[in-house]
This record gives C-alpha cells, sequence and structure tokens, in this order.
C-alpha cells in the first residue's frame, strides 16, 4: 500500500515484457491519484506510464483519465508541454474514436486553457484535436495563436511556426502564406541546434513542393542533407522530386519507426483495403508452397522470424494456416509491435514474442541454424542495401531452410531509392548478393505488390533455400 514501493514495483512489472499489462496500467494509476504523500513529479510520471500501459491493453477512456489526472496536477507551463508530448501521440491516434472520446479530449483542452492560456503547446494540443475532427480552419487558428505567444525555448517558438504553416497548407493558403510563418522561424536563435534546423528546412521544402516550386524545394531538402546526410525525410523527398540522391544504401532507423507509428492505427485499413496491399499473402502462400514439397516440411520444432512484422497481417495467415509453429516478430515501430503483440487466434497468441528492435541486431541474437524460415514482406523496401542482414539470415537458417521476402522492382541493374520513396531492387543485384553464400533460388515471381495513385505497384516475392 505504500505508494512508493507501488512506483518501484510498477517500473520494474512495466520492464518485463511477459508482465500483465492491465495490471502495471492500474497500479500506475493507484500511485498517481493515491492520497499518500508523494512528489508531484512522481504522480505525474506514473500517471503518464500507466497512460502508456492502458493504451497497450486497448482502454482510451483510462488513457485519457490518466492524462487529464496528470495535466490537473501540472503547477507549470512546462509540465503541461511535457505531459502533452506524451499524450499527443497517443490521444490522437487512439484505436477507438467516438464522438463521447471527442468530447472529453475537447473539454479537457478547455480546461487547461484556462488554466495555462499562455502555453503554445496547449494551443497546439487544441489545434491538434480541430485537425482530427476534420476542422481546417479551426485547427489553423489555433496553431497561427500559438505563434504569437512567446516562450523562453526558441525551438518550442520554431515548432509553432512549422506546425502552422502545414496548418495553413491544410486550410488552402497559399504558399506565400505558409512560407511567412517559416521566415520568421529562421529568425530565432536556434542556428546550433540542428534537430530544430533538419526540421525547419524540411518544412521550407515542403511548402515550396506543394506549391510547385521544385528548384526551391531541392535547396531546402540539400540544406538539410547538409546537416544530416541521412535524413530520411529530405532523402525521400528529393528522390519524389526526381533530384540527383547519390550512394543511398539505405534510411536512417529513426525515420522508418516515426513513418510507422504515425501509420499503425490507419496501417491496415488503408493499406490492405485503400491501396489493395497483397505482400504478406504472397510471401506466405510462396512459403506454403515450398513447405508442400520440400523435406524440411514445417513440424512443431520449428521457428520462424517475421522481418518487419508490422501488425502482423503476414503472421496471422501463417499461423492460420500451421497452428503449431513459432513465429517471432521483429520491428521498429514501438505501435506496430503493440499491436503485432495483441494479435490472437483462438485466445492463442499469433506470435511467440514481437521485439522492438532494428532487423540486423535482432538476427545477432538469435542462434545459428535454428530457423525453419525466414519472411519480410515489405521490409527489404525501407532497407535497401540488406547484405549484412542477409549474412546473418543465411547464419541463422537451418539445412534447407527458406527465405521468403518481396522486393520493388528498379529498371536500373541495381538498387537505389524510389519516387515512391522505397527502395526498389533488381533481380540481378539480389543474385549479386546472394552468390557469396550456401542458397539457392527457388523462385522469383514478378507480382503486383499494391496500388499507388491508381498505378500497379511492380514487385516480386523472391524465395531461397539454404543448402
Amino acid at each position: 500500500k505504500n505508494s512508493r514501493l507501488q512506483h518501484s514495483l510498477g517500473l520494474l512489472l512495466e520492464s518485463i515484457d511477459d508482465s500483465d499489462r492491465s495490471e502495471v496500467a492500474t497500479l500506475f494509476f493507484q500511485v498517481g491519484t493515491s492520497k499518500d504523500k508523494v512528489p508531484t513529479s512522481t504522480r505525474i510520471d506514473s500517471l503518464c506510464r500507466g497512460a502508456r500501459a492502458f493504451e497497450a491493453v486497448g482502454k482510451p477512456d483510462r488513457v485519457l483519465d490518466c492524462y487529464q489526472q496528470a495535466l490537473n496536477l501540472a503547477q507549470s507551463g512546462s509540465e503541461v508541454k511535457e505531459i502533452l508530448k506524451q499524450a499527443l501521440p497517443i490521444m490522437l491516434s487512439s484505436k477507438t474514436k467516438s464522438e463521447e472520446t471527442a468530447s472529453k479530449h475537447t473539454a479537457l483542452c478547455t480546461e487547461i486553457k484556462q488554466k495555462f492560456p499562455l502555453e503554445p503547446s496547449v494551443h497546439q494540443f487544441e489545434g491538434a484535436l480541430w485537425r482530427l475532427n476534420g476542422d481546417v480552419i479551426k485547427s489553423y487558428q489555433a496553431y497561427h495563436l500559438s505563434t504569437t505567444l512567446s516562450h523562453n525555448d526558441s525551438s518550442i517558438h520554431v515548432e509553432s511556426y512549422i506546425l502552422a504553416s502545414a496548418a495553413a497548407r491544410k486550410a488552402g493558403l497559399d504558399t506565400e502564406t505558409q512560407l511567412e510563418y517559416l521566415k520568421s522561424a529562421l529568425t530565432l536563435s536556434v542556428e546550433d541546434n540542428d534537430q530544430v534546423m533538419k526540421e525547419l528546412y524540411n518544412a521550407i521544402g515542403i511548402a515550396h513542393k506543394h506549391g510547385g516550386n521544385r528548384e526551391e524545394a531541392i535547396k531546402a531538402f540539400q540544406k538539410t542533407l547538409i546537416l544530416d546526410p541521412k535524413d530520411g525525410h529530405a532523402l525521400v523527398h528529393m528522390a519524389s522530386l526526381d533530384a540527383s540522391v547519390d550512394n543511398i544504401e539505405t534510411l536512417d532507423h529513426k525515420y522508418v519507426e516515426e513513418l510507422f507509428d504515425g501509420y499503425s492505427n490507419r496501417f491496415e485499413n488503408e493499406l490492405v483495403n485503400d491501396l489493395e496491399y497483397k505482400g504478406h499473402l504472397l510471401v506466405v502462400n510462396s512459403l506454403m508452397e515450398v513447405w508442400a514439397v520440400s523435406s524440411s516440411t514445417c513440424n512443431n520444432a520449428q521457428m520462424v522470424v517475421d522481418l518487419g512484422c508490422g501488425t502482423g497481417l503476414a503472421g496471422v495467415i501463417l499461423k492460420e494456416k500451421n497452428p503449431d509453429i513459432s513465429i517471432m516478430g521483429v520491428d521498429l515501430s514501438s505501435k506496430m509491435v503493440q499491436i503485432a503483440k495483441s494479435r490472437t487466434i483462438d485466445r492463442v497468441s499469433v506470435y511467440s514474442q514481437v521485439f522492438q528492435q532494428d532487423a540486423l541486431s535482432f538476427l545477432k541474437d538469435v542462434q545459428s541454424n535454428n530457423l525453419a524460415a525466414v519472411v519480410a514482406s515489405d521490409f527489404l523496401l525501407y532497407v535497401g542495401d540488406f547484405g549484412e542482414i542477409l549474412k546473418e539470415i543465411v547464419r541463422t537458417l537451418a539445412r534447407e531452410g527458406f527465405f521468403v521476402f518481396t522486393v520493388e522492382l528498379i529498371e536500373t541493374p541495381g538498387m537505389g531509392l524510389l519516387k515512391s520513396g522505397r527502395f526498389g531492387h533488381s533481380r540481378a543485384y539480389i543474385e549479386d548478393l546472394a552468390s557469396p553464400y550456401r542458397l539457392r533460388m527457388i523462385e522469383w515471381k514478378e507480382e503486383t505488390l499494391r496500388k499507388q495513385r491508381g498505378d500497379n505497384v511492380a514487385g516480386a516475392v523472391v524465395t531461397f533455400q539454404k543448402f
């Protein structure tokens, strides 16, 4: 019953993958709302941790309750800013959106606006709520207001200008209006903060790109790349503008993680229903075909790894077809991992384990000659050069094990970043990459992977067997 001990216990349980997330969430909530003499900072920390745990078990009402309690405890604008920084990604991407939830969000926003009317992050919160509810004009107005408020942290002021510029674009305002916000941001003293400057140059590039000014857009993205040659946002936009980007072998992990964190809750609906994605089906069907005729037929003892498992699209189908196999998933996105972990068939988890980790680090921890198969549906599209990953796949595959994956095609003989912002691979490139290893190509089958802007995206499903 000691709140400090409960907080310590919650931290311990939070670090254990197999712990009951509902129990962890309840424990932290009890600490945050306890009448014991607990420091306010500990209460706020507990409530924010409780919110994340409630999100993991699909209880959006409890998530909101935790953040509301935390914001009520906040005693300064800086505390509100830190709470909202954690709260916004979860509150605004909750799986369960309803009129009741939207009403609660609005009431909470009104309450903290009254308490901290001069805190820019509060008005950014309001802008995000209006955007979520589809009112682009009120969203813009809230973001604009945040730019008029002073703040002792210049980076916060820059963020307000960037958000207002994007909101102006959504509201249909002209490119010059969008750029005025960003020009104001350039006058602030943030030159020594590379991260802020990258975001600002990218925002300028995006404004010019949407305004049809290709050359100015390229100049802005080039400034980002001077600060960070591997910045994923700038590289992808440069590729979409058909600008020269040399020697790009991969996209940085942070970019990919943020991309799919932001995409996680609408991922399946948009990808499968709107874009007619079928990469996961192609991979699983190809694996089933080779298993059907192979001497290494799947059995209870075999383990499969799903690289870039996402929300578990491939894992679910594979488990349905082979209930006795064990599947491990790995993905960079914490939000995707969260969804994949919750996947069940007849109350049995689809995945034995799901790791939030980059694929190469994960594979290096896997025992040699241990895997029946490795599958990767649309994973390599965001990796590019997968030479080191392939080396580890070969090491971890058992003899006669399979590596089945999809790639998008590129017209040149090698590998490169496409205008879509994804990597394309040629057959010659993949065959050359596999040539040093004891791998036999069983199948190269060209297929349509998905739609993009109404056009078919050309790809291939590829099957290698280790011998």
